[in-house]
């Protein structure tokens, strides 16, 4: 009589390396959070030029969370406010701001 290996299975030969694979992926993962590469999703340079400066912007004809006057707004005659603003540093070249 002759014995033979019983042969693994489709499921069994696929199982394995996939929970492998998976394990080896979650641990790549959270390293790589952990040393910080995955924390920020923007590149340094991209959040230092958005976020490195606000610009902050001032009225004479309201203050600060008070409703626009009517007369500065589509309903009336559609007249802009007086503006002032600050902190701005543009690139140059920059031709116009949209609020």
């Amino acid at each position: 009589a002759t014995f033979t290996a019983p042969q693994r299975s489709w499921l069994r030969r696929f199982f394995v390396p996939c929970t492998v694979l998976t394990a080896i992926i979650a641990v790549t993962i959270s390293a790589l959070f952990k040393a910080g590469v995955l924390s920020n999703p923007f590149p340094k340079m991209v959040v230092d030029y958005y976020m490195s400066d606000s610009i902050s912007f001032r009225s004479a004809a309201f203050k600060f969370g008070e409703e626009i006057p009517k007369s500065y707004t589509a309903d009336s005659d559609n007249v802009s406010p007086p503006l002032s603003w600050s902190h701005v540093s543009l690139p140059d070249g920059t031709v116009s701001l949209v609020l």
